[in-house]
């Protein structure tokens, strides 16, 4: 008997380590969607700055409107290129385009 209580203790042991070790995959997962939420709502509000310049664009302007617009736009380009490449969780890029995340 007290082989099959040490086998079913051990057992019970091994199923605690598995739960522990899905616990904390879950947590490292929720903290890098939480990273990477964060960087796409900056870019997202960005988004919606250039999409009003663009409608902004399609009226009569004139030349300095225009330029002025296009120098915005694309200075909020950058901005986006920035938030992209320093958005990381743990030093890893999340919004880089070339992230392979594994766990």
């Amino acid at each position: 008997m007290d082989a099959d209580k040490e086998k079913i203790h051990d057992e019970i042991l091994e199923q605690r380590d598995l739960w522990d070790a899905t616990r904390k995959n879950i947590e490292e997962t929720l903290a890098m969607l939480k990273t990477a939420d964060r960087g796409l709502y900056e870019i997202s509000l960005i988004l919606e700055r250039l999409r009003e310049l663009a409608a902004q664009g399609a009226g009569f302007l004139s030349y300095e409107e225009r330029l002025g617009i296009e120098q915005e736009a694309l200075a909020l380009i950058e901005e986006i290129d920035l938030i992209a490449g320093e958005t990381q969780h743990r030093g890893r890029a999340l919004l880089n385009g070339r992230t392979d995340i594994r766990f």
